[in-house]
């Protein structure tokens, strides 16, 4: 039976899953292209083995939009089609990850804004316990965070809202920590593409892309096709894969849905419920008087917001009535 849809509570949470979706509508085409231009390219070179690159160019690349004569003319396109695919779809795997990780940590800035969090709680959140960040003022995780969390919390939403969006098919609370030392791991191979030129400078570094290998498995990451890195040494260059990658952005997109719904538990989320409903409906919302008809509307305008059928309690009713999301009339 397959599992409820991917159901997020926060703005923050839907505008992620968006941009990680945009990006592959660019990354497949490109990828196609890449791989339709590299036969392209052999067939008339095989046909013209004499072209100069200047005629290569002037064959393959005609839009003055995408050329502009004193720059891509000189274009050695004769090199693209002679490397291996396998290099060129690295490079790919490279845009994949450092753009994945940009939308990813934004996620978490704005998420911890969403509970009024402002101090160094986005950074806790991509630690697992097994490695956590250590500094002045101590070791710190994402447990932590969600503990202190869990002090203030929501029991409206938390009996009413939680339950579908813990049920999500992207959620993945039971298998947290796993998937914490897989982003660790990915973390620390962006890092070391970033300010490394990849190569494997640290030994924390190491220890964390090595860790994947005996910490996780397909089944707890839930990723059926993801596979563990290449053991690395100091010193190695991490091995970015294209499909490897690619998983990995499946991970992301199961954290960002377990951490949406945890932080939904918080009382602050309330007031985002309200902001929410009114970004949407128009002032002044009426509802039906009576109970039963009214709690109809109810979960009709929260499925209309993208949230998961609520039990619609008395208590639920009450707290938008008070918040001022809609009045009632007969």
């Amino acid at each position: 039976m397959p599992r409820p849809s991917a159901y997020l509570f926060y703005p923050c949470s839907r505008s992620a899953e968006d941009q990680l979706n945009a990006l592959f509508d660019f990354v497949w085409p490109t990828a196609i292209a890449m791989w339709n231009l590299r036969w392209q390219l052999k067939g008339f070179i095989a046909e013209h083995p004499d072209a100069t690159h200047l005629e290569i160019s002037q064959r393959f690349i005609s839009s003055q939009r995408i050329n502009p004569p004193h720059k891509l003319n000189w274009a050695n396109l004769s090199e693209s089609q002679a490397g291996a695919w396998e290099d060129q779809t690295r490079q790919l795997a490279r845009i994949v990850l450092i753009n994945a990780f940009a939308v990813y940590e934004a996620f978490l800035e704005d998420l911890c804004k969403e509970v009024g969090l402002s101090g160094y709680e986005n950074e806790h959140l991509q630690f697992p316990v097994s490695a956590p960040k250590v500094d002045r003022s101590g070791s710190h995780s994402y447990q932590d965070v969600l503990s202190s969390l869990a002090l203030t919390p929501s029991p409206i939403i938390t009996s009413e809202l939680y339950p579908g969006l813990v049920g999500g098919r992207n959620n993945n609370l039971a298998n947290l920590e796993p998937m914490m030392v897989c982003y660790r791991c990915f973390k620390e191979m962006r890092n070391a593409v970033i300010h490394g030129g990849g190569k494997v400078s640290s030994v924390y570094r190491r220890d964390a892309i090595n860790t994947f290998v005996h910490a996780c498995s397909p089944l707890q990451l839930g990723i059926s096709h993801m596979t563990p890195p290449q053991v690395v040494a100091i010193g190695d260059m991490v091995q970015l894969e294209l499909p490897f990658v690619v998983a990995f952005t499946a991970v992301l997109r199961k954290l960002i849905a377990t951490l949406d719904a945890e932080f939904a538990k918080h009382l602050r989320a309330e007031d985002s419920l309200v902001e929410q409903w009114r970004a949407i409906f128009e002032p002044n919302v009426l509802l039906k008087l009576d109970i039963g008809r009214r709690h109809r509307q109810l979960r009709n305008r929260l499925h209309t917001m993208g949230l998961p059928e609520p039990q619609i309690s008395t208590a639920l009713d009450t707290l938008l009535q008070q918040k001022g999301a809609y009045q009632c009339v007969f």
